[in-house]
């Protein structure tokens, strides 16, 4: 019901998705990585991982792809996809779904970034400790921390190389 009303509630697009070389999922601090790394407009596209905007092309295609069974996972698998992409960056690191697309996707480099406190009591390390399986699934190249401490607890759960940079939104004040 809750994505039912998300789709009634977006944006759709009905152009083809751009391809380009790096893919942010999720529009959350989009603009943010790319001012402070001179990435421009024309270099990359967004995802928008809470159907903010809906891409109708890429909805049809999957579709057709998965035997008319739309699931959100499948529409963003055929977006990446449909992109060409060879990084795919988010600084949502808390959603699951984000780790799931290595395994379909492994000569795309996915990197995510931590955007703010966990604490293994609650947040996504409930979700993360449900399920015994998730280190074999939930994969990504390189995971920004804010502490290899961190780093090593999320390292049970993903298969990722840690790198500790601390805060990255702190980073470039």
């Amino acid at each position: 019901m809750k994505n039912i009303l998300k789709l009634l509630k977006a944006t759709y697009e009905l152009k083809k998705p751009p391809q380009k070389n790096i893919v942010f999922f999720d529009i959350t601090f989009a603009n943010l990585i790319a001012s402070k790394f001179k990435i421009k407009p024309d270099q990359y596209t967004t995802i928008c991982s809470r159907l903010e905007r809906i891409n109708i092309y890429i909805l049809i295609k999957s579709l057709f792809f998965f035997s008319f069974k739309f699931n959100l996972f499948n529409y963003y698998l055929e977006f990446i996809k449909y992109t060409n992409a060879k990084i795919v960056i988010t600084l949502i690191d808390n959603n699951v779904t984000f780790y799931k697309f290595k395994q379909y996707l492994p000569h795309i480099k996915f990197i995510s970034v931590q955007n703010g406190h966990r604490t293994e009591n609650r947040d996504w390390f409930l979700i993360l400790k449900k399920n015994s399986n998730f280190r074999k699934i939930l994969k990504s190249d390189i995971y920004f921390t804010y502490n290899k401490e961190y780093g090593n607890k999320i390292n049970q759960y993903i298969n990722c190389q840690i790198k500790p940079i601390g805060s990255f939104k702190n980073n470039f004040v």
